[in-house]
C-alpha cells in the first residue's frame, strides 16, 4: 500500500508542570522542531509548539501559536538549540531565535528540504553539518564552524549529483538516498559501516554506495547509527546504539514504509499503521518502563500508539505519532512538558493526545 508520510521532527527538554489547557485535541500534523520543543502544523495553517519555548529558554505549561510564522511555512527542523524554517516560496531561515526565522536573510533559497544536523551527545551541542536538498536534487552542507545555516559557508556535494530525495546526519557522517534507490555516505563513516575514517570534519569527502540487497525508500541516523528501509519494507541498520556496535544487516522489523530517529533511537511506522521502536530507552522511548532491560536492536511494538499512525517523529528522547483522525499523542521525555504540557510526569511510556491548540 503507498501512503503519504509527512515531514516531522521533535525533541525533548528538562522540566514538568500541572496547567488547565483546553481538553480539545490539536488537529493537523506533527511539524518539525527539536531541543526540548515539540511542533505541530494545525489543519488551518497555524504553527503551535509546546515544551521549551524556542528562543527564549523558558520552558510553558500550554500549547502556544506561533503567530509570528503564520506566513505559509512548508516544514521546520530543530536539533539542539538552532532550528531552520522552509517558507512556502522555498526559502530557508535558520537560527536560535524567533527573529533569526522571520526577519533574517535567507539561508538558502529554492531548497526543497533541509536537514539539521545531530548533535553530539546534547542537544545544545553543535552539530557536525546542515544540509539542504535544492530543488534541483542537488546537496549543500554546511561544516559545524558555521554555526547554523549560511548560504555564503554551503559546499556542494557534487559527486552525489543532482538525484538526491533525502538526506540523514549522524555524527561526522551524512548519508544521501538517491532517487533511484541507492544510499550513498560521506564522512568519518563512525562505526560499523565498514569504511576507515576519512578524518577532518569537511562535510565533502568522496562518497560512496551502501551495499544493499534492494532499492532504498526511507532512510533515518541517529547521532552513531544509521538505518535504512527498503523497498520490501525490510530494514537494515549499521553504527553503535547503547555501546552495541552493527555492520549493515536486517533487524527483526517488516513492512516498513518510514524512519526517523532521535538521539539514540530509532522508530519505524508500517504501511498498517503500527509503531515499532528500537534503541535506547532512558526515557521510555520503547514504550516500556526505562529500568526494562533489551536488546537495543531489537525493534518492539508500541501498541499503545495503536494502529492508525500516518505520520511519525522522533525527538531527542521522545517520540509523535499523527493520527488517521489528524490528531498527534507523544511519549518519552516530559521533562519540559515536550511529550505532554499539561503532565507533571518527568517520561511517559503511554502515549497522550496533545490538546489545546485553540
Amino acid at each position: 500500500m503507498n501512503r503519504r508520510f509527512l515531514p516531522m521532527v521533535l525533541l525533548a527538554g528538562c522540566g514538568g508542570g500541572q496547567s488547565s489547557i483546553p481538553r480539545e485535541p490539536c488537529v493537523g500534523e506533527m511539524a518539525a522542531a527539536g531541543a526540548l520543543t515539540s511542533w505541530l502544523r494545525a489543519s488551518d495553517g497555524t504553527i503551535w509548539q509546546w515544551g521549551k519555548e524556542f528562543g527564549v529558554g523558558a520552558w510553558t505549561d500550554r500549547v502556544l501559536e506561533r503567530a509570528d510564522w503564520a506566513f505559509g511555512a512548508a516544514d521546520v527542523q530543530q536539533k539542539g538549540e538552532r532550528a531552520c524554517l522552509l517558507t512556502g516560496s522555498n526559502e530557508v531561515r535558520c537560527g536560535v531565535t524567533p527573529a533569526d526565522l522571520t526577519t533574517s536573510a535567507a539561508s538558502a533559497v529554492d531548497v526543497k528540504s533541509v536537514t539539521v544536523g545531530v548533535p553530539v551527545d546534547v542537544p545544545t551541542e553543535a552539530a557536525e553539518q546542515d544540509c539542504v536538498i535544492k530543488l534541483d536534487g542537488s546537496v549543500w552542507c554546511w561544516p559545524a564552524a558555521a554555526g547554523y545555516l549560511k548560504a555564503a559557508d554551503a559546499v556542494e556535494q557534487a559527486d552525489l549529483g543532482r538525484d538526491v530525495s533525502q538526506l540523514a546526519l549522524q555524527w561526522n557522517q551524512g548519508c544521501a538516498l538517491k532517487m533511484d534507490g541507492s544510499v550513498w555516505c560521506w564522512g568519518k563513516g563512525y562505526q560499523g559501516d565498514g569504511h576507515a575514517p576519512y578524518g577532518g570534519t569537511d562535510p565533502v569527502q568522496s562518497s560512496h554506495a551502501l551495499t544493499l540487497p534492494a532499492a532504498a525508500t526511507t532512510i533515518a541516523s541517529t547521532t552513531y547509527a544509521t538505518c535504512v528501509g527498503l523497498v520490501s519494507g525490510n530494514v537494515y541498520c549499521f553504527g553503535s546504539l547503547d555501546s552495541q556496535t552493527l555492520t549493515p544487516q536486517r533487524i527483526e522489523v517488516s513492512d516498513v514504509a518510514h524512519l526517523t530517529a532521535g538521539w539514540r533511537h530509532f522508530c519505524g511506522l508500517t504501511n498498517a499503521g503500527s509503531v515499532w521502536c528500537w534503541g535506547d530507552n532512558d526515557s521510555g522511548e520503547m514504550g516500556r518502563e526505562p529500568t526494562s532491560s533489551f536488546d537495543a536492536w531489537l525493534p518492539a511494538e508500541i501498541s499503545q500508539a495503536g494502529s492508525d499512525a500516518t505520520s511519525l517523529v522522533a525527538g531527542y528522547k521522545d517520540v509523535c505519532v499523527g493520527h488517521r483522525d489528524g490528531t498527534a499523542s507523544c511519549w518519552g521525555e516530559n521533562v519540559l512538558g515536550q511529550s505532554a504540557p499539561s503532565d507533571s510526569a518527568l517520561y511517559l511510556v503511554k502515549p497522550q493526545v496533545i490538546r489545546g491548540c485553540q
